[in-house]
């Protein structure tokens, strides 16, 4: 007769898995259109960052635990600074290349004297967005997708690992 008992899962493992749970739905929520479920998952992920230097800290030296977090730390870090530099080059391509004609009418405007309304600033920031959108989007995309692809890789690639223990 098959044993039917469920195998026991070592509770350094779990909190192993606990921690990339919190970082995988952080990650849905923050890609939800809600700002509300943005707010919550990237306080989500800044308590899964805070708790993998919390349980590496506990954790044996040589242990699953401290290893999972040490790989988490890093992950978190390099994909931050990637995807910063993606936002400096981002930025920097659309200064270079975008069309800005909507921020050179407005400032011609102040340079006369004539101090803006808020709803013109903000129909001009949605006009320059409009005129801008495909560069933007493909800045974006380019500059941003290596620190993302790295970010979803290592955290794929950690969550299996700690499945198998």
């Amino acid at each position: 007769m098959r044993d039917l008992t469920p195998p026991t899962v070592d509770p350094e493992q779990k909190t192993v898995m606990r921690v990339y749970a919190a970082i995988v739905a952080s990650v849905i929520l923050q890609a939800m259109p809600m700002m509300v479920a943005q707010g919550i998952g990237t306080l989500i992920l800044f308590g899964a960052w805070v708790a993998s230097y919390v349980v590496r800290w506990r954790a044996a030296p040589e242990g699953l635990a401290c290893n999972h977090m040490t790989w988490l730390s890093r992950t978190m870090w390099i994909s931050s600074l990637l995807v910063a530099v993606g936002i400096v080059f981002a930025g920097l391509w659309v200064l270079r290349d975008g069309d800005h004609g909507v921020i050179d009418r407005l400032s011609d405007a102040v340079m006369s004297g004539v101090a803006p309304s808020e709803s013109d600033v903000v129909a001009a920031g949605r006009e320059y967005f409009q005129a801008n959108y495909q560069l933007i989007l493909k800045a974006a995309l380019v500059t941003l997708g290596p620190g993302f692809a790295y970010f979803f890789y290592r955290i794929l690639r950690g969550f299996v690992r700690a499945g198998r223990g």
